[in-house]
């Protein structure tokens, strides 16, 4: 195994020996075999989430935006949440090495979360199936949203456990075992805008408070699991029909909470989809949504416009959306 194609980093051990996560070897037409179905997605009306997005214009591009939410909304019940813990359960059990991975110095959060999760789900009536397995892994099967946790240690927080089935165009084998500031790499502006301060928010947040937050992206497939880099992601047609098909809005709903007993940061992400056709209902998103990609600076006109041409043939479509004068 070459270690320049897994995550094997030192002093992450589990029984003394080294925990090694893998990229996906599945290919960009193979990733296909892990679809949701769509139906669900293209049967439901235009989504409430649209208002909470964060679509300003310019400086900053990149900012926290947390929001103090309740308990009771720490995860989302929806028409999708059976099959999407079905597809988690698949994942776990046909590409374990490229969605699970957690050192043992996250177990005890990991015991933590699963009790946790456990319990919020139980008051609410739903179902817990049980198997034997790692806790990280038994609580990354009964919620649709990934679980990442942030665990405090040698002076920074460090990405040493995740249950990460629906990543949008990351790999965990690149980010696991690695402190918050190079976990965020690849995000333009990250370090020198958020880093200090995500950092500070981690050390001084209060184990009584959830917070949310939301990002938006806009990719040409409906896909859930898509652990790839960029250059490699699937790509097919980038000019939307009237419609805005083939292209799907991609909203991560993200939550932080400290954990109370082990003091790790859990790290939620819910990933919900909707075809771009939601928009010409909502003109006004369109217009707010083109001019923030128009506002972009090079660095982030990289990392969120042209993996996908989104200037040449996404944004124009937005803007023939808005009425005129």
């Amino acid at each position: 195994m070459d270690p320049a194609d897994s995550s094997l980093v030192a002093g992450l051990t589990r029984n003394g020996e080294p925990i090694i996560v893998q990229p996906s070897s599945l290919t960009s037409e193979e990733l296909w075999r892990y679809a949701p179905d769509v139906g669900v997605y293209l049967a439901r009306p235009v989504p409430t989430w649209l208002d909470e997005l964060d679509l300003h214009t310019g400086e900053p591009f990149v900012k926290m935006g947390t929001r103090t939410t309740s308990f009771d909304e720490w995860f989302v019940i929806d028409d999708a949440f059976h099959a999407e813990v079905a597809l988690r359960r698949r994942l776990l059990a046909e590409q374990r090495d490229v969605v699970f991975g957690c050192a043992a110095t996250a177990d005890d959060a990991a015991q933590e979360v699963l009790e946790l999760v456990s319990a919020w789900l139980q008051e609410r009536g739903l179902p817990l199936p049980r198997f034997d397995d790692h806790p990280l892994a038994v609580a990354g099967t009964l919620v649709p949203d990934d679980l990442c946790l942030m665990i405090p240690r040698d002076g920074d927080w460090w990405f040493d456990g995740a249950s990460l089935c629906f990543p949008s165009i990351w790999r965990l084998s690149d980010k696991f075992g690695r402190a918050t500031t190079d976990v965020h790499n690849t995000v333009a502006h990250y370090r020198d805008v958020l880093a200090e301060k995500v950092d500070r928010y981690f050390t001084g947040m209060p184990v009584d408070r959830l917070v949310r937050r939301r990002n938006l992206s806009v990719k040409p497939w409906p896909l859930l699991h898509v652990p790839t880099t960029k250059p490699e992601q699937p790509v097919g047609q980038m000019t939307p029909d009237a419609n805005g098909a083939p292209f799907w809005l991609r909203t991560e709903r993200q939550t932080l909470r400290r954990l109370p007993r082990t003091g790790a940061i859990l790290f939620t992400i819910k990933v919900q989809i909707a075809p771009a056709s939601v928009l010409r209902q909502r003109t006004d998103i369109a217009g707010r949504l083109a001019a923030m990609y128009r506002s972009f600076d090079t660095a982030m006109d990289d990392y969120k416009a042209a993996v996908n041409d989104l200037n040449v043939g996404f944004v124009p479509w937005l803007e023939n959306l808005i009425p005129e004068g």
